[in-house]
């Protein structure tokens, strides 16, 4: 008879230590929870500004390559209106692709500088936010190379995106 008397002894106090358990861990399992979610919010916030800052170099590198080549197009496009042919169109056009010589100097830093944010994977926005930016410089950097290699391109040049 002691035994019986044993395991329901044993039985009855099981439970109680094991809801204790469980407490423990819901609390345990809930406190790494919320630090996790916080530690996230502030990475998300600071790749947030640093996407922001790659955003912000993407417009002032992609204004500062492209100024040359729209003040030369807004410089020759009113004898455009008036219809030159031949030899006279080309050479202003030529104007235009001389303008558009050399203008990685400040894209190259503006990818450079996106190149190295680091965003976690599961911040999908910031991840397409910073892929959308390379993007535009890769697409400017390609309309300036058309240009210079033949001014009329500065149309595309003129469509191509400018911010991010």
């Amino acid at each position: 008879m002691d035994g019986p008397e044993l395991l329901q002894i044993g039985a009855e106090g099981t439970p109680r230590r094991s809801g204790k358990l469980r407490m423990t861990l819901l609390v345990v399992v809930g406190v790494l929870a919320a630090v996790g979610f916080l530690v996230d919010h502030e990475v998300r916030v600071h790749e947030q500004r640093r996407v922001s800052a790659c955003a912000e170099k993407v417009a002032t590198a992609v204004d500062l390559a492209g100024r040359p080549v729209h003040a030369a197009y807004e410089y020759i496009r009113p004898v455009l209106a008036n219809g030159p042919h031949g030899s006279q169109e080309n050479d202003l056009y030529l104007l235009v692709a001389n303008a558009a010589r050399d203008p990685d100097a400040d894209l190259a830093a503006a990818t450079s500088t996106c190149e190295k944010v680091s965003v976690l994977p599961w911040h999908d926005s910031l991840l397409h936010r910073q892929d959308h930016c390379l993007d535009v410089l890769e697409r400017q950097r390609t309309a300036l190379q058309a240009v210079a290699g033949d001014g009329k391109a500065v149309l595309a040049l003129m469509k191509a995106p400018r911010r991010c």
